[in-house]
């Protein structure tokens, strides 16, 4: 009785949980435009419509922009990834299909970009697009201009009446800060590496600089000995520790014992995500 009881409750338990996740809305007839949190005024509705049909008609891309309430705490680039797959926006082909994603109650963006289109429309670029267009004008509440502003600025690139480049300097910006965490790591691997270089030279009693360094070390036996010289001068100490398993641990080498580990990308092409 109890395991039915739990079995209920769990399952009461996902169909509330289920219930409070927002749904993917299904498309329009106009495709291109789905104003669900009723932000956009009809004229630009009308702009964005006319807008993406010439921008299919004389290319083949799709550019759809799409505004929900709220995502319910669910993880807007999951969700636009998801529209974006359920919609089918863009050609099979070619994979050149742009989405705008706008959740209005949680002051979240998402540009969710096409396979066939990351090379006109890099990570970077994207997220100078959200940054310069789309936050300002969304932190004023005026959507009209935040994306009216931001698939102009989209189109030109699909139809290439603009480059990357164009956005070279938030794209540096952009890299750098993504890089940032490598190089300090590196930094502090050579750092480190370095120092343990050095420490291993000690301070010589004959010249007193600091050139003592372990040269050799020779197995006799059941014992080592120790050789170290003096880069400076050439003044040498020796010293012999013993070892019971010198013998074995002279002969014996250990593996690397490395692995390689998967890249385990997605179908979904790039993008970026921003909030205001």
């Amino acid at each position: 009785m109890w395991r039915k009881l739990t079995g209920l409750l769990i399952s009461l338990a996902f169909s509330v949980g289920l219930a409070h996740a927002a749904t993917i809305p299904q498309p329009t007839s106009d495709f291109f435009v789905y104003d669900g949190a009723h932000v956009l005024s009809a004229d630009t509705y009308q702009t964005l419509q006319a807008q993406a049909v010439a921008l299919e008609a004389s290319t083949g891309s799709q550019l759809v922009v799409v505004t929900i309430p709220t995502l319910d705490d669910q993880d807007i680039e999951s969700f636009a990834t998801q529209l974006f797959r359920d919609w089918g926006i863009g050609s099979r082909e070619r994979n050149d299909g742009v989405l705008l994603l706008l959740a209005i109650q949680d002051h979240q963006y998402r540009l969710e970009i096409g396979y066939g289109l990351e090379g006109a429309i890099p990570d970077g670029v994207a997220g100078s697009i959200g940054r310069q267009f789309l936050v300002p004008n969304l932190k004023n509440d005026d959507y009209d201009t935040a994306v009216l502003q931001a698939t102009a600025a989209l189109v030109k690139l699909m139809v290439g009446e603009a480059v990357a480049s164009d956005y070279a300097t938030e794209q540096l910006t952009d890299t750098a800060v993504a890089i940032l965490p490598t190089l300090v790591m590196i930094f502090a691997i050579a750092f480190f590496s370095i120092g343990q270089h050095f420490a291993f030279w000690r301070r010589c009693p004959r010249c007193s600089l600091r050139q003592l360094r372990r040269r050799t070390k020779h197995l006799y036996g059941n014992y080592y000995q120790e050789t170290t010289t003096c880069r400076h001068c050439g003044y040498q100490t020796s010293r012999r520790y013993y070892s019971s398993s010198a013998s074995s641990s002279s002969h014996s080498s250990s593996g690397g014992g490395g692995g390689h580990s998967g890249g385990g990308g997605s179908s979904g092409g790039g993008g970026a995500s921003g909030s205001w």
